[in-house]
């Protein structure tokens, strides 16, 4: 691999172990870790949550000849080769890699791991065009030539959109929400090599992963149950990570310090039930776990541009006469 890398391709980052792999193909009459998708912009996403019953080795089931990889890993260390090389990719890591030589990637499976990870697949033709969208035309040089590996450290928001997309369904109208969360996951890896390479930043989170886990659980909690009162010296106790870590964690992951991500997932409750329900603003306010409908109305208006009145009868409008 050539200059243009932040790690250099040799032995010692691989992994040497002495397991005896199964080689299986799609034909095979066992389960299939891979699922496959194509996006409407030439994206090919492979999502895998598999279970590892025995020690395996499985290729792509898609080609990667000039193509640009996209790894994102939720779970046990992957390992995976190309043609001479083991790589290993740790949980909540994240790559992208190139080889113009390749052909074939395949992973090395062991009993008894979980897997969740998934993969985006972009043709190098194509890259051009879509760096540009993600990060602007002075970035392009950063990707031009024949090989490149990035082995990111975790990244909270990477993280975050990655376990959104796993959960979101892909059939419509839910998978234009998926194209949307892909770009963003490409858009971000795509910032953090390029700061990385300018010197900006180290590219490390600031919490371990335990941390990172507990966050997470956190933030699921409250887009879940947004109307519970939150006391941040509470979730620090109940998740065993510091105060001051949750903060920075929660800006690192959401660009929100605790209680306005709370105030915005609280929001966007607000108005999907204004959108959705037969409930009135001062019902929808309790709903959503605040207790001022003078102050609902003002964050509304803030985000949304109108108030919450204004916005539930311009809904009732456009769903027409059998509305209420």
């Amino acid at each position: 691999m050539k200059a243009n890398e932040l790690f250099s391709a040799s032995a010692r980052d691989g992994f040497a172990a002495p397991y005896h792999f199964t080689q299986i193909t799609q034909k095979v009459n066992t389960e299939y870790p891979f699922k496959m998708f194509t996006t409407g912009n030439g994206i090919e996403v492979l999502q895998c949550d598999y279970k590892c019953l025995s020690n395996i080795r499985i290729s792509l089931p898609s080609d990667i000849s000039r193509k640009y990889v996209f790894l994102f890993n939720l779970n046990d260390t992957l390992h995976f080769s190309d043609e001479n090389i083991l790589w290993s990719i740790p949980k909540l890591h994240n790559m992208l890699y190139f080889n113009e030589q390749n052909s074939k990637m395949v992973f090395n499976f062991r009993k008894g791991n979980s897997y969740k990870f998934c993969l985006f697949l972009l043709k190098s033709s194509n890259f051009k065009r879509k760096i540009q969208d993600f990060v602007g035309e002075n970035a392009q040089s950063h990707f031009y030539g024949r090989n490149l590996l990035y082995k990111a450290y975790p990244n909270l928001k990477i993280t975050d959109h990655v376990y959104k997309l796993l959960e979101c369904k892909k059939q419509f109208p839910e998978n234009l929400i998926c194209v949307g969360y892909i770009n963003i996951i490409i858009g971000l890896l795509l910032s953090q090599y390029i700061d990385l390479k300018n010197g900006i930043g180290s590219g490390k989170s600031c919490l371990r992963e335990w941390e990172i886990a507990a966050l997470r659980k956190i933030s699921k909690e409250i887009r879940e149950r947004p109307e519970q009162n939150y006391a941040i010296k509470t979730l620090a106790k109940q998740s065993g990570v510091s105060m001051a870590k949750l903060q920075e964690g929660f800006k690192e992951m959401h660009g929100h310090t605790i209680a306005n991500f709370i105030r915005e997932v609280r929001l966007l409750k607000g108005e999907e039930l204004l959108k959705n329900s037969d409930l009135n603003v001062s019902e929808i306010v309790y709903s959503v776990g605040l207790c001022s409908r003078s102050y609902f109305s003002r964050i509304f208006k803030k985000k949304y541009k109108c108030t919450p009145t204004d916005y539930q009868r311009q809904q009732a409008s456009l769903d027409g006469p059998s509305s209420k």
